[in-house]
């Protein structure tokens, strides 16, 4: 899969934990990938972010991935 950039437009920011949050349905995100590229149109700043693990509930379903980059930016896809 090659690299999915996704626009800081359309995901939710926590400063406390520098978090991107959004909803794999509102991304159009069916399988999640292996990296993405999150971008602030407004600064036309980017960042890369590596898959780290998948959060799962207790039958073992995927409930969301998360994300982190080298520039300490995290990336939470939920699995809606």
């Amino acid at each position: 899969m090659d690299k999915e950039w996704i626009s800081t437009e359309r995901l939710d920011y926590n400063a406390t934990t520098n978090t991107f949050v959004g909803e794999a349905s509102d991304l159009g995100i069916k399988n999640f990938g292996k990296s993405y590229v999150i971008w602030n149109p407004k600064t036309k700043g980017s960042s890369y972010l590596n898959f780290v693990k998948h959060d799962t509930c207790t039958s073992g379903d995927i409930i969301g991935a998360r994300y982190e980059s080298h520039q300490g930016y995290k990336l939470l896809i939920i699995n809606d």
